[in-house]
């Protein structure tokens, strides 16, 4: 109950913060373009309008569903297009009106829209983390099946900051009571999901599917259909499930069949991905153009001849490449400076900054195909974790959901990630309490 009281009022806020947003990009938009004061025949109706369409339209792009909210890209995918569905609705209803608003007016407005509320989003987000601390809005958790996958997924979950606790583990091979992390053990069999759920207070439930027999899968998926309370289960997603998350519903002599899309980018996409890679290899080589001289300088002063290598890997279509880097870390001895040259293979097209991991031209795996057509980038998910099969998940995943904000999202994680941190001596009493366990 506490849980899905502070859910409320998190959405109540959100409602808040977007329409302040809405109501200063209307008010910013007058400022900057006094002159379409003269062709408004009534500003306030104006401005009202835009806070209605806005909300009504976040709304309905679920910008307010708390699944896609506080992680991932898809809050800030729905608010970016309800600006532009908004500024789509206001063009077309003003080119019909008797007495039309500024053009330029409008599109200001849905424009700051578009800027002020993803950063009020972000700011949002990053408020929310001072409340995990403090018990808050934190996601009670199930996992329901107990084999490898699933502790190592229960231990990522419980990671700091992640907003998530596992309460415990449901499983059929495990008895009950049996430890598998720190303070989580087996609570039950999984088909006692919907009782131990509510006594323990959890709101959702993860199925690990490998780990369950099929007639308990089944049966699990049937109850979280039909019972209208009770937790809200995701499936963890395979190989096959991130395979196939991109379908479309067709029939066929009153036949269902679900066709699968290919794992690729739309032209639009590409488009955008491109200028944003040349944007932020531009602006790093720029930044760090005097950081690259003084390391060749350096390597050429002490007869590290040729300064740059070549890996050679296999590029979005298969065709093979060498990716630049210098042949030393010295002397500053980082690995990101390292491989700056290769900003320069970002330049002529044949790497993205933000990608799927790149493949050695003479090591091909099987899963490859599912990669082509899209660049191979110096950075992404799959330098979160060094196993092979885990960075193929990430790979299919970025692909599944790629967005521009997805991009901008791997990036900023991977800033935080080289940033200095701080270690908080609180957390690290308990972890050293809990090694002895």
């Amino acid at each position: 109950m506490r849980e899905r009281r502070a859910w409320r009022l998190l959405v109540a806020g959100l409602v808040l913060t977007d329409a302040l947003a809405l109501l200063a990009s209307a008010w910013a938009a007058t400022a900057i373009h006094p002159a379409a004061q003269q062709r408004m025949t009534d500003e306030a109706v104006l401005v009202v309008a835009i806070l209605a369409s806005g909300l009504v339209l976040l709304a309905l792009l679920r910008a307010y569903d708390p699944v896609n909210l506080l992680e991932g890209s898809r809050e800030y995918g729905a608010v970016v297009r309800a600006c532009v569905y908004g500024l789509a609705g206001f063009s077309i209803v003003n080119f019909w009106t008797e007495h039309p608003v500024s053009r330029t007016w409008i599109g200001l407005a849905w424009v700051l829209a578009a800027v002020l509320l993803p950063a009020c989003r972000w700011a949002v987000r990053h408020a929310v983390r001072a409340l995990w601390r403090s018990g808050l809005l934190v996601r009670r958790v199930l996992m329901v099946g107990a084999d490898a996958n699933a502790v190592a997924l229960a231990s990522q979950l419980m990671a700091d900051r992640s907003g998530t606790q596992v309460v415990g583990f449901l499983d059929d091979y495990h008895a009950a009571g049996t430890v598998l992390l720190p303070g989580v053990r087996v609570l039950g069999r999984p088909m006692s999901l919907q009782q131990i759920a509510r006594r323990t207070r959890a709101g959702e439930a993860i199925i690990m599917p490998q780990a369950l027999p099929w007639e308990t899968l089944n049966q699990l998926l049937t109850a979280a259909a039909v019972t209208p309370d009770g937790p809200r289960v995701h499936l963890s997603a395979g190989f096959y499930d991130l395979l196939t998350t991109s379908v479309r519903f067709h029939e066929r002599h009153r036949v269902a069949l679900l066709t699968l899309n290919k794992a690729r980018l739309s032209r639009r996409e590409t488009v955008v991905k491109r200028v944003l890679d040349c944007s932020v290899a531009a602006l790093l080589l720029v930044c760090f153009a005097p950081v690259i001289a003084l390391m060749a300088l350096w390597q050429a002063a002490h007869g590290k001849r040729p300064l740059l290598e070549r890996r050679e890997v296999r590029g979005g279509r298969g065709e093979p490449f060498g990716v630049l880097r210098f042949r030393s870390p010295a002397p500053f001895r980082s690995d990101f400076v390292q491989k700056l040259p290769g900003l320069l293979n970002v330049l002529r097209g044949h790497l993205s900054v933000v990608g799927p991991r790149p493949v050695d031209a003479g090591d091909v795996p099987s899963d490859f195909v599912l990669m082509a057509r899209l660049k191979p980038g110096l950075t992404g998910p799959w330098r979160e974790i060094d196993d092979a099969a885990e960075q193929s998940l990430l790979d299919l995943y970025y692909i599944r959901a790629y967005s521009v904000a997805l991009d901008i999202q791997v990036l900023s994680r991977r800033l935080r990630n080289r940033l200095p941190r701080r270690p908080a001596p609180s957390q690290g009493a308990v972890v050293t309490a809990e090694r002895p366990a």
